[in-house]
């Protein structure tokens, strides 16, 4: 496993963004590659290792779960505790409908005046637009 200030050690700065949450998967993601290379990692050693990359104040946070310091606790009950505080940080709950109406609504107000705002505004469109559609919250409308 690779230190803390290796180029190669996952990295997770904060969790006080709606973005910086998304990246929690990511994060988890990483770890689970680098814990697929090391078979011999222990439930404890995951976890251990799970926050020995984090910033202390997010650190405090991920040990004070029970999960964390119970033995009997597995590293995926931890895991799906840390989700579990970050609802918005689960793949499948990625995106909302409030979400693509906080897209329109701010389009709307800013306006499309050049190619590359029509692009920015179609790259975050399809993207919400796609999860609500995969989590069947929408359809797809055929032209």
């Amino acid at each position: 496993m690779p230190f803390r200030c290796e180029p190669t050690a996952p990295k997770l700065d904060d969790d006080s963004t709606k973005e910086q949450r998304q990246e929690i998967p990511r994060y988890f993601d990483d770890l689970e590659q680098l814990f697929n290379a090391c078979p011999l990692l222990t439930d404890l050693d995951k976890k251990k290792f799970t926050v020995f990359y984090l910033k202390a104040p997010l650190q405090a946070v991920w040990t004070s779960f029970p999960e964390f310091s119970d033995a009997s606790k597995t590293y995926f009950n931890f895991r799906t505790a840390v989700f579990r505080l970050y609802p918005d940080a689960d793949p499948a709950n990625l995106y909302t409908f409030a979400d693509l109406n906080r897209l329109v609504a701010n389009r709307y107000h800013l306006g499309i005046s050049t190619l590359e705002d029509l692009a920015e505004y179609t790259r975050h469109f399809r993207t919400i637009s796609a999860a609500l559609i995969r989590k069947g919250f929408a359809t797809e409308i055929s032209s």
